[in-house]
């Protein structure tokens, strides 16, 4: 099963003067982003004005993306990993994203925000994504960011979700909030490279790094050339001999 690393933008949706998708400027993006030492990239993200595309243009991006990096690999001779936003306000829209990133192929796995406008209790998130998972053969990264929707995936959900559904991989947590990723991280770490905890945040990429020793970073807000061309380190492997407080090591946002 895949298991996502190192560097991942959420990308942009570039859009034309007449509002459609500006697939020349998107492939210019991922070229350069790419040329820049990141390991993968993530059209359709909540950065990427997921709800403000057609079907067509949906596909026509995702396809755009996924030609720019043929053949591409980072700097451990790996592919260029690709992930694609799935998200809507009803499951039955997630489920019809997923269907069509299939259709389109090249793609390592779907994350799926939780559902925007409307409130869910905790019972209906784990449906939701356990419908959305059990209707696709990607693998499936949830995505927190209550800032964005008002909706949290609790601990104990996500907890449920990566022991109960073989798909789902991991999540991608934007709350900024390091309280709930440890959580998410405790809950799950018996699930040893089955399951993965992003940091979708820039201003706790560090602790995450002390908390998991190894965690993957989503977030890249600024220039590309600020951050390492390579995985992301494990803490242990530092060789400052774990002196965090002087640590040069961990990429710097």
């Amino acid at each position: 099963m895949y298991k996502p690393y190192g560097i991942i933008p959420p990308i942009i949706t570039p859009f034309d003067s007449q509002g459609r998708v500006d697939c020349e400027s998107l492939v210019k993006m991922s070229h350069f982003l790419v040329e820049n030492g990141v390991h993968g990239l993530f059209p359709f993200g909540t950065t990427g004005e997921f709800y403000a595309v057609s079907d067509e243009e949906y596909v026509e991006a995702l396809k755009a993306v996924r030609d720019s990096v043929k053949g591409k690999v980072d700097r451990y001779g790996n592919p260029i990993q690709l992930l694609a936003g799935c998200s809507g306000i009803t499951t039955r829209e997630v489920v019809h994203l997923t269907q069509l990133v299939e259709r389109v192929g090249g793609y390592d796995a779907i994350s799926v925000l939780t559902p925007m406008f409307i409130g869910q209790t905790q019972a209906e998130l784990y449906t939701h994504y356990k419908t959305v998972a059990e209707n696709t053969s990607l693998p499936v990264i949830l995505y927190n960011n209550k800032p964005k929707t008002n909706i949290n995936i609790d601990p104990a959900t996500v907890s449920r979700l990566a022991h109960d559904i073989k798909n789902i991989i991991g999540i991608k947590d934007s709350t900024g909030d390091m309280t709930n990723c440890a959580e998410y991280i405790r809950l799950t770490r018996d699930s040893g490279d089955s399951f993965s905890v992003m940091m979708g945040r820039d201003t706790i990429i560090y602790a995450g790094l002390r908390y998991h020793g190894g965690v993957l970073l989503y977030s890249f807000r600024r220039s590309p050339e600020n951050f390492p061309r390579g995985k992301l380190p494990s803490l242990d492997a530092c060789p400052c001999d774990k002196r965090h407080d002087r640590c040069r090591h961990v990429p710097a946002t």
